[in-house]
């Protein structure tokens, strides 16, 4: 543990959850800051296209305001929203939290959809 670490809580849509090919969905991760800094202005929610499925239109979630700060302490939640792919298949999409000097912390979290 240090100025940014990070432990994932909870999320909706369990891995394996069955979407519709191009039907939208939503993602969301709870995720505790268990460090000693705040997340605070350019921070970043951000999507880790080399890792996840190519079909996978992810997006970063850039912290701008201070009603999105997370303090030591508290969660985060990180609602992402996509359409799934129209062919099927299996699909996963990750992303992982940056901080404003652009490195890596905390868990690498992700979602696991069956297009069907």
């Amino acid at each position: 543990v240090g100025c940014n670490d990070a432990m994932f809580v909870d999320e909706n849509l369990k891995d394996g959850s069955v979407v519709h090919p191009g039907k939208k969905f939503t993602k969301i991760w709870q995720i505790q800051n268990t460090g000693t800094c705040t997340w605070d202005e350019g921070y970043i929610f951000a999507f880790v296209p080399d890792r996840s499925s190519k079909e996978i239109e992810g997006y970063d979630i850039v912290i701008n305001k201070a009603d999105e700060f997370t303090k030591p302490g508290s969660s985060q939640s990180f609602i992402i929203e996509l359409t799934a792919p129209t062919v099927n298949g299996q699909y996963k999409g990750y992303w992982k939290l940056m901080t404003d000097e652009g490195v890596f912390f905390g868990p690498l979290v992700y979602f696991d959809i069956i297009v069907k």
